[in-house]
């Protein structure tokens, strides 16, 4: 089933590129949200697009990029659990479930760069 998809690719390449295919739409959408005040989320959802693509064709440049990205997804999930932490026992779920989403995305940024980096011979 996965044959045509995955071409030599490997599951986790696929994996990883929608992985950040759907992060990028996230960002885009929260960049939108906030009426494209917030620049770094917006530069933050080119690039997991860009590496979305990278990641699927198992391009040379998407390991950098991927690098990058991983850093700061790593930051901007550290600093926003950080900031939620004090306020989420006090305040609404909504915030509860902001805090573990942002745990996800860290624990998904952080496997994407131990992937990319195990598998960077593998890129053409």
């Amino acid at each position: 089933m996965f044959g045509s998809v995955l071409k030599g690719k490997g599951r986790g390449g696929v994996f990883f590129s929608s992985f950040y295919l759907v992060s990028g739409s996230i960002l885009f959408f929260v960049w939108a949200w906030y009426e494209f005040h917030l620049i770094h989320i917006g530069v933050l959802g080119v690039l997991s697009f860009l590496a979305s693509y990278g990641l699927g064709k198992m391009r040379r440049w998407a390991v950098l990029l991927v690098a990058i990205i991983s850093t700061s997804g790593l930051a901007l999930s550290a600093v926003t659990i950080y900031y939620l932490l004090p306020r989420v026992w006090s305040s609404s779920p909504n915030l509860m479930i902001l805090q573990f989403l942002m745990g996800v995305y860290a624990a998904l940024s952080l496997a994407s760069l131990i992937y990319v980096l195990a598998r960077r011979d593998t890129f053409e």
